[in-house]
This record gives C-alpha cells, structure tokens and sequence, in this order.
C-alpha cells in the first residue's frame, strides 16, 4: 500500500490501453464505462461490453443509439452507458436466474470487475476480509470467522520488515527502493532520510542538515523527539532541550527553504592528512549526469594550531592550504585547456589547543567539477609545535529542485557538539496527525482525522497511492453511518503503512479496526461490519436446498486451542508497544492467543477488540454448508441467513432393495426408525447417490420376503429433478442388487452469518457460520484491565542504563588523572564520557567500546558523566569529583601508617561489587575492615638461599604484625646478600628496615636503609652508607629525624660523616618553641677524632627567632677568595680588615690608627707617639 515511487503503477486501469474483454453484467441500472479518447461507440462497446448472447442497449447522455448509429465518437464530456435487458433463454434458464447474474454480487472480483483490480486484488472465489491484525505466537489456535487475520507467518514478516513495528529499535534510515510510507490517524513515526545527511562547519561548529520524509500525503505534527527527548512540539515550540537546532515542516509542493538538499558529499575525500607541498588528488566532486553550483571542502586541525614553550606557555603556529577545482566532463576528462581555479587559499594561524575546522565554499557556474588539495607550508617535524591538518570532507551542491510533489518533509538543522551523538543524530521521530478529506455531506474538507472510515475511503479515492476512484463508485453514505458509529464507540485507526502491501489488504486492515471489511456493490467500494442483525437476507429450507448437501460442522475446543485472547498494539501514551489480557466470563485463562493489532492505539479500544475475538472464537463453532441455487449469489458477506431442514444428519442402517412398482419400493428389512420421519437414500448405478426422499410404512408389517414401504411425492419429484429418474437406478443388471440407506430425521433450524460463496454454475456453495448474539455483547460488565506498572528493567531494551560507575583521582607533581570506569550494560555498543567544572558546560573526554578511561583533569573539583549508547543513547550517569588537595598524603587518622593498606582497600571495594570512590571517608572505612580482620601478632618470613663452593646469594625478607590493647606494631626487614670467597673475600648486601608503631604514649616510625661493600685481600677495604628516618609524636613531643651516615676503611685507616636533619616539636629547650636542627658529625664519637658542627633555627617563647650555630670558626667568603674577611675563635672575633663609618666601643685595643690618607697616624704600643703631616 505504501507509494513506490520508482515504478508507479496504473491507479484503476483507465489509463492504460483497453483490451476487449467480456464485461461482467450489471444490475438493471446504467454502468458507466472507461472512457476511451478517439474511439467509437462500437468500439467502446466491443472493448467493454456484454458478450453478444446478452441482450442489452447502449446510451449516449441518456438516449437510446441504434447499431446504425455506432460510428459515432463521443465527446470528452459524454457519458455512455450499457444496459442489459432480461429475457429468457439458455443463458438464464428462468427470470431469477437472470436476476441472479445481473444482481448484486457479494465477494468478490468476477462481480466488481476491474474495481477489485483497482483495489489490487485477484481471484474467482469467495476472499474473507482481512481484519488489520495477526497471530503471532502463542498459547492456541484462534477461531476467526468473518474478519479473518492473515497467516502467522505472513505476519511476522510484515511485521519484521516494518520500520515503524519492527520489535528491535531503528533509527533514521536511507532505505533505497522500499516504499514510502503513508499514515492514518495519529501516530509517531521514524522518518526515513529523503536526501544524504551532510555536515558544514561554521567557526569551530559542526551542524548537521538533515531532511526527512513524513510519508505521502499531508499531515500535521505535534511533536519532535530525538530518542527520548521531546525537543518541540506545536504547542510550545523548541523545548530547549538541544541547542542551536532549527526544524521546519513542507507540505507536498512547498519549497524546502531551510537548506540546499541535494548535495552530494565525496566517499573519497576522509581525514586525509595534508602534509607536505605534493598535491592530493584531484576528486570527482559531482557525480556523472550532474552538474552543481558550488563546491565545499571541509579542513580539520585535529591537535589545535599552537607552539609549545619552554615554559609550558603557548605561541602561534600556522597553516597554509590551497584548494583548486576544474570542470570535467562526464568521463571525468578536463573541459577545454584545463585550467585550474583557486577554491580556497587560506593560511589559519592561531594559539589553541582545542581542535579546528572550518568549512570553505564557492558558488560556481553550472557544471562537473574536481578538486584537489595542497599545503603549502610544510608540516612541523618539531614535536613542539602542533599544526596537523586534514582534509576531511569535499561537497557539491547540484543544480537540482528543493520539492517533492507528492511528498511531506522535516528539515532539521542542528549544532552537533556534546548535545549528540552519531546514534542520537539518527534516533529522529515524530508524532502527527493524517491530514484526509472528510465528506460533510456536501462536499469535502481536508482536516486532522484518525476517523476509520476517511482512511479507507483516502486507499481507494487517493490517486497516487491509491485506487484513483471516482466518488461514484465509492458508497458515501455508507462510510459517513458507519464513521458516526466509530466516532460514538471511540474506534480509531492510528497506522502506518512502511512495507509492499496491496490496496485490498491496506484497507481492508483500517476497517479491521471498526470490525469491518470492504466489499463490492456491482463497481461500487462498500464495506460490511461484523455486528447485531435482526432481519435475514434469505430463509433457505430443504425445498432450496440441493438434496445432501447440507452438512452441519461443529469445531470442539481441542486442548491447544485459544479461550482468551493477548493483544499486542502500539500505545498512544508512550508510543511503545504495549499488551492487554482479553478475558471473556466463559474463559478458564489456561491457553491465550496472542495477537497483534495494527490500527487501535488507545487501551481500551485494543480491549474491546481482543474481548470480540475471544468471545467470536467461544461462541462460533457451528458452521454449515449447503448447495443452493441461483438464489445464493443474491448474498452479500455477512448478511444474515436462515435455514430450515428434516433431513437426518446420520445414516445409521442399509440394505437392499428388492423390488419397485410405483411408488412404492420392497426393501430387505425394516429400518428401525420412525417410521413417519425416515428418509431413505439409494446408491446409483454411477457409485453416486440418490435422494433423500422421505418413505413411510406400517410398522411391523415386513415379512421375510421383505416390507414395502411410500415414497413421498414431492420428495420423489425434486430428487428425480436433479438426479433423475427413480427406474433408471433400479434396473437389476445383475451385477449388484440396488442398495438403499436410511436415516431419521432431524428438525433443523439455524441462524448463520454467510462467510463464504463459491459459484457453481447456476448455483452456489454457501457457508455460513452461526450468529451467537453472546459475541457482541461479551463486553458488558467487564472492564478494561489496568495497565501494567513500570518493572525493574532499564527504560528502553535499546537505550542502555549505566548503574554503577567507579570514579578514581590520581595525583602525581607533574599532572591530576582522572580513572573511571563503570558496569557494562546489556545492548551497549559504545561509551561516552564528558567533564564539567562548573555543572553547564560540558567537554568530551572519551568515546569508545570499554565502559573504562583515564583522562588527565584539572586539580579542581569537576563532574564527570558517563553514558552508554546501544540503539538509542541511554541516560547520564554523573560523579562528583571533590578537588586535588595540594599535598599527597595518607589521612592522619589512619590506624597505621602503611600505604600499601591503600591499594588493598581498593581492591578488596571492587572484588566486593561496592562502589569505592576514594574519598577519605571510604579509604579509612576499607583501611579499617583489614587491619581488623588481621590477627594479632602474625609474623612472616620469607627467605631464598642460593649457594655455591665459592659463593653465596640469599634474599631474606621478614613480615611482623603485633597488636594488643595499647600497643600496635608492623615491621618489615627486607636483606640482600651477595658473597665471593676465594683469592679474593668479597661481600656485599643491602639492608632496608621499616617499621610502624602506635601506642597509647606515642606514635613512631622508623625506615633505616644501609649499603655495604667489602673486599678483603691483601688490602682489607670496606665502604657503607646508612640512612636513618624517623617520626615520632607523643603526647607532649613530635620529632622528625633524618640521619645519613657514610663511612670507609682502607687497610686499617677509616674515615666516617654523618649528616643529621631534625624538627622537634614539644620537647625542647627552655623558651624554645619549636626547632629545626642540621647536624653534620665526623671521625668516631668518644674518640679524639671526634668531630661536629651544626645549626638550628628556633622559635622563641616570646616571639623572637634566632639561629644557633656549633662551630669553632665562622668564615665567610665568595667561594674563589682563599682569605678570611674575620673569623671567631674562642669566642673572639677576628677581622683581616674593615671599613667602619661609625665606632662606638667602651674599650679599643690597637697598635696603630691610621688616616685613610696616610699622613697621620697614632701609635698606641710603647714608645708611643702621634704623627700628623702637612
């Protein structure tokens, strides 16, 4: 049903060349006929008339033309018209036959000829019409009788293959060569890509142009949503939600204004890194067969443009591109010289890191062209500078129309930064209204509608994808009674139409909505529902009945049979499929059917329906069958009928007969039944059978030469009428004496619906099934039951939801990394994550397959988000980072000082499926579980020893943990040894000790790492050094200490120094508060070689500071100078010179004072004497 655009077919057969054919007769009323331009009324009457043995007149604008007169050529205007006249004669064997062959027919295509072509229908036989659902899978067998569903089978396939009730998610699509889809009613819709996406890029902005097909006809949207989020609608406009977007709608003809739409974007040109001065292509920008009117190429800077300093600062950096373009012809040879022009010759010089692209277009004449690409300036080989660039896309916009006639459209423009992704740029829908022409009567108005009847009318009124039919030959007044009844229940038809379908299915599964099915009146479209009849259209008892044919079937509930119906819709409120449990007062709930409907969308209108069905599978399992005259084809689908028979539904006995006179028959024996209601059937000569004919007799007076027994008269004649005379099947050939059957009557009385006619010759097969008032009123007094709430599954099986996400900061001097990772969800293909500093904007960070990244941060406090995308884009997961503290250490209220412990609670979080976030609160709450779970006082040694004769290797590491109520201790000595003996005693070994104690006095850590080499020969050598670290804090006393020892011993003579650092808090000298000491110690203490000098910086009581040095000179010099400017010695201070502008002293002692000059002079020793010279 939905248009093909690529080959259209004829619409209802006038436009196409007329073929003489036989023309099905009409009733006695004129029948118009295709017009054929040029052609004569003979031939017109040739080519579409009745055959030659039926009587009939022609008319031209109602008066009567002779024969003589059909060489005449009507007029465009002129209406012609044949109409068949009844008589009698071999083609109608009485005035009813006739009346049965031009009366109206029922079902099907050989009544409504070229109609039922129109509709896309074929056949000669009886075609149930197709209610607009399907059985799909499921708990039984479901009866339907007068709408029946398609095949299963066929289905799911329909199903399957739709875009819009497919069961897996889709998105936006190209579908090439599939139908276009047209809607009815309300609906939300997937809109298919009318012309290829393309991107253009303005400033440092990427924005996608994007159009969309809103299906055949006009429509009125309320509502746009990318995945799940509704991004305008009619009422407000853009909701916000996504920024920089601009969507407008086009009705079928309306220029698109939003964006040029047919452009064609180069496969070729992709992320070609432009590097050195060579030329990269040329490429074929317009296809062959085209020509455009402007070109684009597209450039990308993916590391920024930007020099990296020395300092960690940035400078400028530049980029010199040229692009040049040719025409071609459509062999892709250059046009006249070939001749290249400049596209662009663009330098970008800038200062970022952030990556760039820019878009650069020209208008050109009319034509084919291809382009080429070259940097002009060479790519930097220095790893500070950061100027990669690529050429990463090449468009040409066509010379081509912005309309589609038949077809409405959306534009969309949108800015694609953060707001989408590449499946959220293709996760567009909408929900609208069908726009139909409505009959009021006196004309039509086209209006928003989800009307039942309007939809069916539009298949067959509509000419592009419809049947094209004229309004006479649709029944108006009927749609218009029966819209009025939809209207009142409630009954909509909201559906689209996306896959290859007939016309006849298409509206036959609208008016399933309403219970209804289209049907033929002579060339007119009618329809007929299934609902409550008081009058019969016909009473056919044993006189019209055709002797045997009546069989009465009934359909037992077998044990996989359906007793309550599951229906499958699409719901209006959320758009999603939804089902509803249909259970009738009779069901036991035991086996469901289930069953999709296409059509209702509102809860309660899916129920009604599934109740019907249900009820119309308990309630009709009666069918019967019969033969009758031309009188059956009088019967339309559904009307209702009644019939009345005696003739016994069993044979039960048989025999022979052994004589005949008259009307009377001698048989074998007496039957045992009534013999007032028996009816007797004969085997013909021919293996056939003959009768049933009612007999009687007097009971009891067979003998054993047999009993005679009547025929009746009139049962005799209309057996003989149809299956001749009695004598004929008596004759004893002597072969086989004739055989009768008997059996007793059944008073019969049934009231059916006609599901079926097959013609059979001047007679008919009819079906019918029976019409159990119970089904339509199975609905009263149930209600609908309540929708299910929301479960525990993620919102959408194609939108994946991350649950859990693990968010780690690393600190190191040089950078903050950012870890995090999160749980995979079920259907996520791919991950995105961003962080914000300030909650509003947001920076990718990550995309890719693993729920997992590390990106280096900024040391402030930030959010990050993750989220993952399957078919559709699941939610946002966002973290709290809290900021970097400017130092790296392990919490002060840790139990123990052991950062191992950190690791260890991290991963004993994870192994455990908690969420670990690393603050201190979580660290010390881990910290804590494992030192509990230690045992006191576990200690472990591990030891390997590897010997040889002459040497020796051995690794010792030993492992304490102690703790008691007021004491906690962890040790850790790790050794390595390594030893050679021989002419040569060598040995070496490295020794690191550490240790953590808490008690309730103090807490204390030390960590000793000493190195030792020795050699002992002739010559006994040995060198080692030692560091000492230790914190102590008590209750009254911190101290921090850092020693490092070395030492060395040549054969006897050693030399040692040590160089001290220490930070004492508490216990200290009087007045002093807080103190940092430098010890540097030399030789053997206690020994006369004994040497130590030192300082310390103290903070006094009373707010002063001071330095204190131990030393026995204090020398200051500019490190080349070898002279002392003074020096202090036991206690004096001693100056080699000074140059004093002022002197204030109680006591001088000097040998001589002098002038600066030199001319005078005081000596002071004995003898002294003063000198001053002119």
């Amino acid at each position: 049903m939905a248009h093909d655009c690529l080959s259209r077919e004829s619409l209802s057969g006038t436009d196409m060349k007329p073929v003489p054919t036989a023309l099905v007769p009409t009733p006695l009323v004129p029948g118009a006929l295709p017009v054929w331009p040029g052609a004569t009324v003979g031939e017109l009457v040739e080519a579409f008339g009745p055959p030659a043995s039926v009587a009939f007149i022609v008319e031209l604008n109602g008066v009567p033309v002779l024969r003589a007169d059909w060489g005449r050529v009507p007029a465009p205007s002129d209406h012609v018209a044949v109409i068949v006249l009844p008589r009698g004669g071999d083609d109608g064997k009485s005035v009813l036959g006739l009346v049965a062959m031009i009366a109206l027919a029922a079902f099907a295509p050989w009544a409504g000829g070229a109609l039922a072509g129109a509709l896309g229908f074929g056949g000669n036989a009886l075609v149930a019409g197709a209610i607009g659902s399907a059985i799909l899978a499921g708990g039984g067998i479901l009866i339907n009788t007068l709408l029946a569903p398609p095949p299963a089978a066929t289905a799911a396939d329909q199903l399957q293959a739709s875009p819009t009730y497919t069961a897996s998610a889709s998105g936006n699509q190209a579908r090439l060569f599939a139908p276009i889809p047209v809607q009815y009613g309300e609906h939300v819709m997937v809109p298919d890509y009318v012309s290829d996406p393309y991107q253009e890029f303005s400033g440092n902005d990427q924005y996608l142009h994007l159009l969309f097909g809103r299906g055949l006809g006009r429509a009125q949207v309320s509502q746009v949503r990318i995945g799940e989020t509704v991004v305008w609608t009619d009422v407000g406009g853009y909701t916000g939600a996504i920024e920089d977007l601009e969507i407008a709608f086009y009705d079928p003809g309306e220029q698109v204004e939003l964006f040029p739409v047919q452009v064609e974007t180069s496969g070729e040109v992709g992320s070609q890194v432009l590097a050195e001065s060579n030329w990269i292509g040329p490429f074929a920008a317009v296809p062959a067969g085209e020509t455009a009117k402007k070109l684009a190429v597209d450039v990308v800077l993916p590391e920024g443009c930007y020099r990296l300093n020395d300092d960690g600062s940035q400078t400028g950096a530049s980029v010199h591109l040229r692009f040049e373009y040719r025409e071609i012809d459509g062999l892709g040879a250059p046009v006249g010289d070939g001749t290249w022009a400049a596209l662009a010759d663009e330098t970008i010089t800038l200062t970022t890191a952030t990556p760039q692209r820019r878009t650069y277009a020209l208008d050109v004449a009319p034509g084919r062209y291809e382009v080429r690409a070259q940097r002009l300036n060479a790519w930097s080989a220095d790893d500070r500078i950061f100027d990669r660039s690529e050429w990463a896309g090449l468009r040409a916009y066509l010379d081509g129309p912005q309309v589609f006639d038949d077809l409405s459209t959306m534009a969309v423009r949108v800015r694609a930064n953060e707001q989408l992704t590449s499946q959220s740029s293709r996760a567009f829908s909408l929900v609208q209204t069908r726009i139909l022409p409505v009959w009021t009567g006196e004309s039509w108005e086209e209006q928003p509608t989800r009307s039942i009847a309007w939809a069916a009318v539009d298949i067959a009124r509509n000419a592009v994808y419809g049947a094209g039919l004229a309004d006479a030959r649709i029944d108006l007044a009927s749609f218009a009674a029966y819209d009025a009844l939809w209207s009142a229940r409630g009954d909509h038809f909201d559906g689209v139409f996306d896959t290859r379908t007939t016309r006849f299915e298409a509206i036959n599964t609208v008016l399933g909505a309403g219970r209804a099915s289209v049907q033929f009146i002579g060339d007119r479209v009618s329809l007929v529902r299934d609902e409550p009849r008081s009058m019969a259209a016909q009473v056919f008892t044993d006189r019209n009945i055709l002797r045997g044919s009546l069989e009465v079937e009934y359909a037992l509930q077998r044990s996989d049979a359906a007793d309550d119906v599951i229906v499958e819709y699409m719901d209006r409120t959320t758009w999603k499929t939804a089902e509803v449990r249909c259970t009738i007062a009779q069901s036991t709930s035991q086996a469901p059917a289930r069953v999709r409907l296409i059509g209702p969308t509102d809860r309660d209108h899916a129920w009604r329906e599934g109740v019907f069905l249900a009820a119309d599978n308990f309630f009709r399992r009666v069918k019967a069958t019969f033969r009758t005259e031309l009188e059956g084809r009088l019967l339309k689908r559904g009307d209702l009928v009644l019939v009345q028979s005696e003739m016994p539904q069993t044979w039960g006995e048989a025999g022979t007969v052994l004589a005949h006179a008259g009307e009377t028959l001698t048989l074998s024996h007496e039957p045992s039944s009534d013999p007032q209601n028996t009816y007797l059937r004969l085997r013909r000569r021919d293996g056939g059978e003959w009768g049933p004919c009612k007999i009687t007799w007097e009971p009891g007076s067979g003998t054993s030469a047999g009993i005679v027994v009547t025929l009746d008269a009139e049962d005799r004649a209309a057996a003989e009428a149809e299956q001749g005379l009695l004598e004929h099947h008596l004759e004893d050939t002597g072969d086989e004496a004739p055989t009768w059957l008997a059996g007793e009557g059944v008073d019969q009385v049934f009231r059916g619906i006609l599901v079926g006619m097959v013609p059979e010759g001047t007679g008919a097969q009819i079906e019918l099934v029976i019409d159990d008032p119970a089904v339509h009123v199975a609905d009263q007094g149930l209600s609908v039951p309540d929708a299910p709430g929301p479960g525990h599954l993620p919102p959408s099986l194609g939108a994946p939801v991350i649950d859990a996400m693990s968010v780690h900061r690393e600190i190191s001097v040089m950078e903050s990394l950012l870890t995090v990772s999160a749980r995979h969800p079920s259907g996520a293909t791919t991950f995105r994550a961003q962080v914000s500093y300030d909650g509003e904007t947001w920076t990718p960070v990550y995309e890719g397959s693993l729920p997992a990244f590390s990106a280096s941060v900024r040391r402030e406090a930030l959010y990050v988000r993750m989220q993952a995308v399957g078919e559709l884009p699941g939610p946002w997961r966002v973290e709290l980072v809290a900021a970097a503290p400017e130092e790296v250490r392990i919490p002060p209220s840790a139990e123990l000082d052991a950062s191992g412990l950190v690791d260890a609670a991290g991963e004993r979080a994870k192994s455990a499926g908690e969420i670990f976030d690393d603050t201190e609160s979580s660290l010390l709450e881990q910290i804590n579980r494992i030192v509990n779970e230690t045992l006191a006082g576990a200690d472990r040694v591990d030891r390997l020893e590897r010997t040889s004769e002459h040497s020796r290797a051995a690794y010792t590491r030993a492992v304490q943990l102690t703790a008691d109520e007021t004491r906690a201790r962890a040790a850790a000595l790790e050794t390595l040894e390594a030893e050679l003996t021989g002419e040569i005693d060598s040995k070496a070994s490295v020794i690191d000790v550490n240790e953590a104690i808490a008690s309730e006095e103090e807490a204390r850590a030390n960590a000793i790492g000493q190195l030792q080499a020795e050699l002992t020969d002739e010559i006994d050598s040995k060198a080692s050094v030692e560091e000492v670290n230790e914190a102590v804090a008590g209750e009254a006393a911190a101290r921090a200490s850092a020693i490092t020892q070395v030492q060395a011993k040549v054969d006897g003579v050693s030399a040692s120094g040590a160089y001290r650092l220490t930070a004492n808090a508490g216990d200290l000298p009087a007045g002093v508060t807080a103190e940092y000491l430098v010890e540097l110690n030399a030789g053997t203490e206690g020994a006369e070689d004994w040497r130590s000098a030192g300082f310390a910086l103290q903070l006094l009581d009373s707010g002063a500071a001071r330095a204190v040095l131990k030393v026995d000179q204090f020398v200051v010099t500019d490190g080349t100078d070898a002279a002392q400017p003074f020096v202090i010695e036991g206690g004096v201070l001693y100056v080699s010179e000074a140059a004093i502008p002022k002197l204030i002293a109680d006591k001088i002692v000097s040998g001589t004072i002098t002038s600066d000059d030199g001319k005078c002079w005081l000596k002071l020793s004995a003898p002294s004497e003063f000198v001053f010279e002119n």
